[in-house]
């Protein structure tokens, strides 16, 4: 064995892994992590918009046959903001989410 070969040896164990899973897996949920940070806010700033539309509207809708339409359309803003969020927040259950095969 040359001087060549020995210090070509000693170098190789000191080279990194060709892909780090570690690495790789860390980089995939800082990803994640982001992209669910913006979906939340997204969805939120929307039921957010649906609820305050609705409140504002409310008062200029008139009554429903003697009900009152103001806590329903209260609601109806409620139920969309609940439709808009729930799938992602059911994800966070261990149940509900994705199972891996």
């Amino acid at each position: 064995m040359t001087t060549d070969d020995t210090l070509a040896a000693f170098f190789a164990q000191d080279e990194p892994p060709a892909r780090d899973p570690a690495f790789v897996l860390g980089v995939a949920e800082a990803i994640a992590a982001q992209d669910f940070r913006r979906d939340i806010v997204r969805r939120g700033a929307l039921a957010i918009a649906v609820g305050a539309i609705a409140w504002t509207l409310a008062p200029l809708v008139p009554d429903l046959g003697g009900t009152p339409v103001l806590p329903l359309v209260i609601l109806a803003a409620v139920v969309a903001g609940a439709g808009v969020l729930a799938p992602r927040l059911l994800r966070l259950i261990p149940v509900f989410g994705p199972t891996r095969a």
